[in-house]
């Protein structure tokens, strides 16, 4: 059996830094940031880009499933269920296991990387999301005064502990 595992966080957490320390702390581990599978232009409308992502994401997790990793790390904001379920519904043929976790940052913390990093146009919707995000009940990674291989270490150990459910 697969476990499946959304790391999720609003822009600025860094979680696409804390993906790559991951990988290195589990065997038979592949990794994927989705956004790496969607960057199109212009933008679809939301109902057809939707099903675009889906079927871009699930066809690169699927292939990882079926090469046999036992583990996959899906990085995206993941700030609303919707987006959850509609990875789940695509990868339930599976059977794997699912686990959610989610990084947060202080408001300061998040806008003053995404400025560092010279993306002040992301500010607005990275604090949106994360308002949604800690409205949701699963485990959470203040990541604001860590290094990313501490926030792996916390990742890592939320992951291992608990936190799991079969997707039916």
């Amino acid at each position: 059996m697969s476990q499946l595992i959304l790391l999720g966080g609003p822009p600025g957490t860094g979680k696409s830094t804390i993906l790559t320390h991951l990988q290195k702390r589990f065997t038979s581990c592949a990794v994927l940031d989705a956004d790496d599978v969607w960057r199109v232009h212009p933008d679809l409308e939301d109902e057809e880009k939707r099903r675009f992502v889906f079927r871009n994401v699930a066809g690169v997790v699927d292939g990882y499933l079926e090469a046999g990793y036992e583990r996959v790390i899906l990085s995206w904001v993941f700030a609303r269920e919707d987006m959850v379920e509609g990875v789940e519904d695509a990868l339930s043929h599976w059977a794997t296991t699912l686990d959610r976790v989610y990084l947060v940052a202080r408001p300061e913390v998040i806008r003053a990387r995404l400025e560092n990093r010279g993306n002040p146009e992301v500010i607005d919707f990275a604090l949106s999301r994360l308002r949604m995000i800690e409205q949701l009940d699963y485990p959470k990674v203040d990541v604001s005064d860590l290094a990313p291989d501490e926030a792996a270490r916390s990742v890592h150990a939320l992951i291992t502990r608990h936190n799991r459910h079969d997707i039916d």
